[in-house]
């Protein structure tokens, strides 16, 4: 009868501990799998934002603009408004309301974000000759946009105030961000 009562008990011990251990391997193999999945959605607004060559004539047009010297500013405004055609503006324009879509549905940090995408995101949407119709910037289209810049703004301000500290929570990775909400 004891016999009976201890092998019962271990029994149900094991059954609980194999459970848990199902459990936890179950759970790390979800966090990884949704830390790939974040990974890739990263990666591809990577590419999409550096590789594509017909951005390479915004990028050169917003280096002007961000210039102190109002003859290389004014000089990148016509860079975009004459050389950038109206598509290409629209397409750049599409990418970064997409990159603030990835980061309203939390899938990439803010931080990672703007590292990445933010001194060019914020530059487009302020400048005027990016926008093909002076109207475009509150069509409702752009409403995450305008929340996106509005909180990479706040980010940038960040960065400047203490740079170490903040690229300390741009993280890509690592085996404690695996299994606690990587990139967020």
């Amino acid at each position: 009868m004891v016999w009976e009562t201890v092998t019962s008990i271990y029994a149900s011990v094991s059954a609980v501990l194999a459970f848990i251990l199902g459990s936890v391997v179950g759970f790390g193999s979800f966090q990884i799998g949704r830390a790939d999945r974040r990974f890739a959605v990263y990666d591809e607004l990577r590419r999409s934002f550096d590789e594509a060559g017909m951005y390479s004539q915004i990028f050169k047009a917003l280096d002007l603009i961000d210039d102190e010297d109002v003859n290389a500013n004014n000089k990148g405004k016509l860079k975009l408004s004459d050389d950038v055609n109206v598509n290409t503006r629209h397409a750049f324009l599409a990418l970064l309301e997409r990159i603030a879509l990835i980061w309203r549905s939390r899938l990439v940090n803010i931080r990672v974000l703007n590292y990445n995408f933010g001194h060019y995101a914020i530059l487009a949407y302020d400048t005027d000759e990016m926008w093909p119709h002076k109207d475009d910037r509150s069509h409702p289209y752009y409403a995450s946009l305008k929340d996106f810049i509005d909180q990479l703004r706040q980010e940038k301000k960040k960065l400047h105030a203490n740079p170490q500290e903040y690229i300390r929570g741009v993280r890509m990775g690592g085996l404690r961000e695996f299994f606690w909400n990587p990139f967020h």
